[in-house]
């Protein structure tokens, strides 16, 4: 009777002991439903709270730790679409080199810290100095703009320290009336949105002030206008003009054309050819009665 009874007390604890374990096991597999039914409605974050619920000695924990690498990528992804990368890198950076997802957790880290450096820059050049660094400095160890996030951060506080100080002695400058220094140390602040709106005042004051400084200088070396009163116009009479009768020309005084006869030339003064009559030709015959 007492091996009996010791036997159906070990089956009662091996019944027990597998009803207990059938009840886990079915409460684990409920769990994991949950967990791909948040999945599918896009609740990644309940779904990383219930998927890290199950335990290490689950038979089910493999696959749950699947289901939460998978959770951990997608609510990164999500908190990155809301331009929210710090956030997003700090949860991708989660998710351990076994996973399937490593690689491209880390392919979305690279992205989101290129993102990350560019909204820094954008907030320095905006003048939020604060902003742009508590951005980079947030960029993980493991990002490849890890070092240039940080040389950024130093080449800002360098540039911001020398910008504020052109800046004070431009201010200094203009208010001496020192256009040419003003305009010198105002030109020496970087080109920046936020420096050239802080800047730019100062600029065009000095410029416009240097302008009307040099009119001035170019006015006063001129020499002054001519202010002697005119002497007047000559309005004595002219001397009469010459009424007084010219002496005749060479015209006039010359003598008169020699109107004597001239003297016969020699043609005239010759004798005159004798013309003797000719003598009868022998044909003639003289009748004489």
């Amino acid at each position: 009777m007492q091996i009996w009874a010791s036997i159906s007390a070990v089956l009662a604890i091996a019944v027990a002991g597998y009803a207990t374990y059938w009840q886990a096991d079915s409460n684990t597999r409920q769990t994991l439903e949950q967990i791909e039914t948040l999945i599918v409605e896009g609740k990644y974050e309940e779904c990383i709270n219930q998927a890290t619920t199950l335990k290490r000695d689950s038979h089910f924990y493999t696959e749950a730790q699947a289901l939460l690498q998978q959770c951990q990528l997608a609510q990164a992804m999500t908190l990155a679409a809301d331009s929210n990368f710090k956030a997003a890198i700090a949860e991708a950076t989660k998710i351990p080199q076994n996973s399937v997802y490593h690689q491209e957790a880390q392919q979305l880290i690279v992205y989101w810290s290129d993102s990350m450096l560019e909204i820094a820059m954008n907030n320095y050049h905006s003048g939020k100095l604060n902003d742009a660094i508590a951005i980079a400095k947030a960029i993980p160890e493991t990002s490849p703009v890890y070092r240039q996030a940080h040389e950024a951060m130093r080449h800002w506080h360098g540039e911001w320290e020398k910008n504020n100080s052109h800046l004070e002695a431009a201010q200094i400058a203009l208010d001496k009336g020192k256009w040419q220094d003003a305009i010198s140390e105002a030109r020496k602040v970087a080109a920046t949105p936020y420096w050239k709106q802080k800047v730019e005042p100062i600029l065009q004051t000095a410029e416009s002030k240097s302008v009307a400084t040099r009119q001035t200088t170019r006015a006063a070396t001129r020499q002054p206008a001519r202010t002697t009163r005119r002497q007047p116009i000559r309005t004595t009479p002219r001397q009469p003009t010459r009424t007084t009768p010219r002496q005749p020309t060479r015209a006039a005084t010359r003598q008169p054309t020699r109107t004597t006869p001239r003297q016969p030339t020699r043609a005239a003064t010759r004798q005159p050819t004798r013309t003797a009559p000719p003598k009868p030709s022998s044909a003639w015959k003289v009748e004489i009665r």
